[in-house]
């Protein structure tokens, strides 16, 4: 398959970068889809999580769910029994988070959120 198939990347090799390409689709009049980087992951900034509580809360409830079930099931088995970002449980990442962050507009949230990606240097 390697020998028949020539990999081609037409918007690298026009050098357009991210910021070009979202340019582009709003130039069209369509919606810009969302980053293709994780959404419940532990490497989110306190802005990212913001941005996960703000545009899909369900998914927010559903981690703290998540979180909840783990540090139940595992409590009084372990001699530490830590959270998606360790001691701090979802709940009080994300207040904090809101104090510093939470008057921050859709708009900017947004085009932190879109600006860039997590696992962009993987193997793959």
């Amino acid at each position: 398959m390697r020998k028949n198939i020539q990999k081609r990347y037409p918007l690298a090799e026009w050098g357009w970068n991210r910021l070009d390409c979202q340019l582009y689709i709003q130039d069209l009049g369509l919606p810009l889809p969302p980053p293709s980087n994780c959404m419940l992951c532990p490497f989110l900034s306190e802005i990212e999580l913001v941005w996960l509580y703000r545009f899909y809360p369900y998914l927010f409830e559903y981690w703290v769910k998540l979180e909840q079930d783990k540090i139940q099931k595992w409590e009084g088995r372990t001699a530490r029994n830590l959270g998606v970002f360790g001691e701090r449980l979802l709940p009080q990442v994300l207040a904090e988070a809101l104090a510093k962050y939470g008057d921050m507009s859709d708009k900017a949230l947004c085009e932190y959120k879109f600006s860039h990606g997590h696992c962009v240097t993987s193997k793959y």
